[in-house]
Formats: structure tokens, sequence, C-alpha cells
């Protein structure tokens, strides 16, 4: 399968700064109870209208005991539920007239009016030391299949990110 915008993503790439507050610690984000907003897109017939909602940072603690299963310090819970189709999209909270990144959308409850439990987002701060500070140092660039990681730990991430929601998932033993 050929990516045919590799190549101009990874151009664009070496444009990017990466502001000192995605460096941010959890302790340093917007703390839990503290509202951030998630934005998305729902599609209509004539036009494209963005939609944004707002949403409580949950605790690790609550999360796990809500989830009946522990969460990884990689994700960041909220209250309120996501709809199909936002997968991906961003968890942002305001600082000082700036809206600063602090996770993908990743997983959520079945219902997003009314939410049986809290949904999942992705730390983007736990990330870019090890993948997209990779991308963005001068002279550093990969092959158009590389990922950063390897195989292994790529699907040791995804099993941990699964098995920790969903107990018939078990780790491959190599």
């Amino acid at each position: 399968y050929e990516y045919d915008y590799d190549y101009e993503v990874e151009d664009r790439m070496d444009d990017l700064e990466i502001q000192k507050s995605m460096r941010k610690t959890s302790s340093e984000v917007a703390s839990v109870g503290s509202q951030t907003e998630r934005a998305g897109f729902i599609v209509f017939r004539y036009a494209n209208t963005l939609i944004k909602r707002t949403l409580d940072l949950i605790d690790q603690d609550e999360c796990t005991s809500q989830m009946k299963s522990k969460v990884p310090g990689y994700i960041i819970c909220t209250s309120g539920g996501i709809c199909r189709g936002d997968s991906g999209g961003p968890l942002m909270y305001e600082e000082n007239g700036r809206w600063i990144l602090i996770g993908g959308m990743s997983d959520g409850p079945d219902d997003c009016y009314y939410p049986e439990r809290p949904t999942l987002f992705v730390k983007v701060s736990y990330f870019v030391e090890s993948l997209i500070s990779k991308f963005v140092q001068p002279g550093n660039r990969s092959d158009k299949n590389d990922t950063c990681v390897t195989e292994a730990a790529r699907e040791e991430c995804v099993t941990r990110f699964y098995e920790f929601y969903n107990n018939s998932l078990k780790y491959k033993t190599s």
C-alpha cells in the first residue's frame, strides 16, 4: 500500500515547532475536574459545521473504577459522550487566549448522549519525545515506512491499551 502524501507530511513537519506546553506533565495540564473542549465536525448536506463540547476531566483512580480495569498513564479520561466518527479528534483547553492540544480521542461509550463510561483520549505529551520529536529535529528524516518503533513495541502498546477495558484480550507470548 502506497502512502502518496507521506513526503508532503514529512516536509511540513520540518517547520513544526513543539511548544513547551506539549511537554507538560499530567499535573501541569488542566487539573482534574477542570473543563476542556472537544471539537468535532458534523456533516450536514450543505455545510460542515464545527461542533464543540465542554467535558470534565476524570482522575486516573476514578476512571479505573468506572472502567473496572487499570487505565494506562497515557490515557486522559473525561466525562461526556463522544459520538461515532469523532475518533482522533482533539481534546483541548484554553490558556491565556491560546488553545492547547492535550489529547486525541481514542474510544468512547456506545451512547454519546447518556454515556455509561468515560471517554478515553490518548495523551499527546506522553508521545512527544518518542514519536513527534524524532520527525521535527533538523536532519532527522525517516524512511517512508519507518514508524519510529519496532513492530513488537507497537503491538505491546495496542494490546495493553485495549486489554485494560476488554478482558478478552490476552498478551501474546513470543
